[in-house]
């Protein structure tokens, strides 16, 4: 059915949803770091610069416990040295009374780096850490510790970096010390508690990430909590989005509530996991997600919010740039999804507008708009084409892919911007019961 439409069109990579440990909001960091020790001798084909060597470690690292998540980390080496392994995994202690995150790194020769990492109360906390030559404890605040011993007497290690065998030199020699910056990120989407009242269902819906290439394993956890951060409702099973798919998890207050009037406080939780196949050092995955509340009998949406990546991602989907892009919105049978669309000034909307389901496969045909700035157009989807009948509920994906630059006359290619909202309502009332908004140029 044609009228004038909006929607937004994405490529997703592939994700894989785990049930989770105990799950508790914010309690989950990244740490990343690329450290260079620089040798004592000259190295390469030139004979003129110093020996390096270059290690990147990355891993997540639990707040909540003070506790390495097992199998996160990842860590490479190049240089005179070669590739590097997790030696040690991350541990918590105290040096002097200082809260650390130690850990070890070797290579095949037996050489180890040993990382010390500052805690700040509550865990590793948020921010830029610099690598620091001190031996002195305390060390400062957000700082890396790390230092290289060679394995054996007379090893590449020893004639190119530290002079002598292991032990044999004081780690204030600054040659044995790396340098470089790191930061830890929190990991994960961190939607605001909603509130849920008998015979009310909320959906959590993931969709993504474009990073990395579609076919790419990424693992997530998804669970739910109350506001003091304890796990509540069942706990998902493990599923997986394969490239151009989105997932759903429901959260029944009913489990719960058992008469109308008592509410109950849920907080959404999805945690993404560190990408084994990924760039050392990269950031886990961006996804994108989107909360939903609706009623269990009708099916109608009552609240709809899209959740921001997270990390922020300035480039999902086809959108490339700061502003939010659409996300997957529920239909009830009874009702229409309608994207519209308008030329957002200076440039003209040139795109393509449709809706596709969960596995990307699309839904209601599409239509092709040109609209100069300022005028707009709409385009319908509705739930009887789905076949959906009344109490009857499906997830829709609104897609709007936006037509290449095209050549002016004069000056610069110009572009396509559109502004796009897109809402469900009711045939009977005329009503919108939920709505969305995005600017995709």
């Amino acid at each position: 059915m044609k009228i004038k439409i909006f929607t937004l069109a994405g490529a997703f990579g592939l994700i894989a949803l785990v049930a989770p440990r105990a799950v508790r909001a914010d309690s989950n960091v990244y740490f990343s770091i690329t450290l260079t020790y620089n040798g004592l001798n000259t190295c390469g084909p030139s004979g003129t610069s110093l020996c390096s060597e270059t290690s990147a470690i990355s891993f997540e690292w639990d707040n909540t416990t003070n506790a390495y998540v097992s199998g996160s980390a990842t860590v490479t080496g190049s240089g005179v040295l070669g590739s590097m392994t997790l030696y040690s995994p991350p541990s918590y202690g105290t040096q002097d009374g200082q809260p650390i995150v130690s850990l070890i790194t070797s290579d095949a020769a037996g050489d180890l780096v040993y990382v010390t990492i500052t805690e700040s109360a509550g865990g590793l906390a948020l921010g830029s850490y610099t690598a620091t030559s001190s031996t002195t404890y305390p060390l400062p605040a957000l700082s890396v510790q790390a230092f290289l011993t060679c394995g054996s007497i007379g090893d590449t290690c020893e004639l190119n970096y530290t002079g002598s065998a292991s032990g044999a030199v004081p780690i204030s020699q600054a040659a044995a010390f790396g340098t470089g910056t790191g930061t830890v990120q929190p990991v994960g989407v961190k939607p605001p508690p909603h509130w849920l009242g008998f015979n009310q269902i909320l959906r959590m819906i993931v969709a993504g990430p474009i990073t990395p290439a579609p076919g790419t394993p990424v693992e997530a956890t998804v669970g739910f909590v109350d506001l003091n951060g304890n796990a509540i409702g069942p706990a998902p099973t493990p599923l997986t989005i394969n490239p151009g798919q989105f997932v759903s998890v429901d959260f029944s207050a009913n489990q719960y509530i058992k008469t109308l009037g008592p509410r109950i406080a849920v907080v959404p939780v999805l945690t993404i996991l560190p990408n084994p196949n990924a760039v050392p050092g990269a950031p886990p995955a961006n996804v994108q997600a989107s909360i939903e509340v609706f009623d269990a009998i009708l099916a109608l949406g009552t609240l709809f919010n899209a959740v921001p990546s997270f990390p922020p991602n300035p480039c999902f989907a086809l959108s490339c740039s700061s502003n939010p892009v659409l996300v997957p919105q529920g239909l009830a049978g009874g009702q229409s999804l309608r994207i519209t669309a308008v030329g957002y000034p200076p440039d003209p909307c040139v795109a393509t507008l449709s809706f596709a389901d969960n596995n990307g496969n699309p839904l209601g045909g599409s239509d092709p708009v040109n609209l100069q700035p300022g005028t707009g157009s709409y385009f319908d989807l509705d739930a009887a084409t789905l076949g959906l009948s009344a109490g009857q509920r499906a997830e829709v994906l609104p897609v709007v892919t936006l037509a290449p630059p095209v050549g002016a006359a004069a000056g610069p290619p110009i572009g396509s911007a559109c502004q796009v909202s897109v809402e469900a309502f009711d045939h009977l009332t005329g009503r919108t019961t939920t709505y969305q908004s995005a600017v995709l140029q």
